[in-house]
């Protein structure tokens, strides 16, 4: 009798990816500086994990961006003045505020510029599920845990971490695009209110790696029906480079572990606990 050889958890990925309505699509480009300047445009950022609930899978790309145009319709009809949404862009020379309004029925900019921010967005998320999955394939050579939780995300600025059991070391990935790559700085500079009275400022001057992929085959990334993923090869090789740091554990795990001492004075994440970030099983079977 042959045995049945199981597939790896980024094969069994990348097999779904495959799958004719996963295809990726080019979508229209336009440039709409206004637009560039804004932080967010509606609850857009929990689409993918609201999604994924709901559907028990991860979104389509159609999926994800119908759902993210529904919510960015929503925030920029309200608080209206005249038709027109306002926000303060930037400041002027003279250090005054320069608004930019915004309407979404009149300007299909706009709703091509949200369309392509979804989309790139989409293309990132597509990305860490996949490193998530090749890391977890490498996680009993490199003896190490992988870390997901939007904490790491929204406060340390970081998308997945590794802690490797063996070295006594702790790293953060950051997963981005190569032309995303150069506002890693800008992350940095962020400050995060985790309460009323306590302010984190992130730090990403030790044990923090960029992996950076293209959006077309490339020596980092390969197409998987269209979708960027990194190959496993480069991905090892930072895992390597990162255990390799002289940075020790002493350091890096104080962040987290600091980060959730902290925490537990906010409302938001005040039941946090070692196994919410540190996880052996996978996110989502198939």
């Amino acid at each position: 009798m042959v045995q049945e050889i199981r597939k790896s958890h980024s094969e069994q990925f990348h097999d779904l990816l495959r799958q004719k309505h996963y295809h990726l699509m080019e979508v229209p480009k336009v440039s709409y500086r206004d637009f560039e300047q804004l932080r967010k445009f509606g609850e857009v950022h929990n689409i993918f994990e609201d999604l994924t609930e709901e559907l028990n899978r991860p979104p389509t790309q159609y999926e994800y961006i119908k759902e993210g145009l529904k919510r960015a319709e929503y925030f920029f009809k309200q608080k209206t003045k005249q038709g027109y949404r306002w926000f303060v862009l930037e400041k002027n020379l003279d250090g005054s505020n320069r608004w930019g309004k915004f309407n979404w029925d009149t300007d299909n900019d706009l709703q091509l510029a949200c369309l392509q921010r979804l989309n790139r967005t989409y293309q990132s998320r597509i990305v860490e599920l996949s490193t998530y999955y090749q890391l977890l394939d490498l996680q009993e050579k490199y003896d190490i845990d992988i870390g997901v939780h939007e904490s790491l995300d929204l406060i340390l600025g970081s998308d997945i971490a590794i802690r490797s059991r063996q070295y006594n070391k702790t790293a953060y990935f950051h997963i981005t695009s190569f032309t995303g790559a150069r506002w890693i700085g800008k992350k940095e500079r962020r400050t995060i209110n985790l309460s009323e009275t306590d302010v984190y400022s992130r730090d990403f001057s030790k044990n923090h790696h960029t992996l950076a992929f293209d959006l077309e085959e490339s020596e980092t990334t390969t197409l998987v029906n269209g979708n960027p993923v990194l190959r496993t090869e480069y991905i090892e090789q930072k895992v390597q480079e990162a255990l390799m740091n002289t940075y020790s554990d002493s350091y890096q795990a104080e962040q987290v572990e600091d980060i959730k001492k902290r925490l537990e004075k906010s409302t938001y994440f005040s039941n946090l606990n070692d196994k919410d970030i540190w996880t052996t099983n996978p996110k989502y079977q198939y």
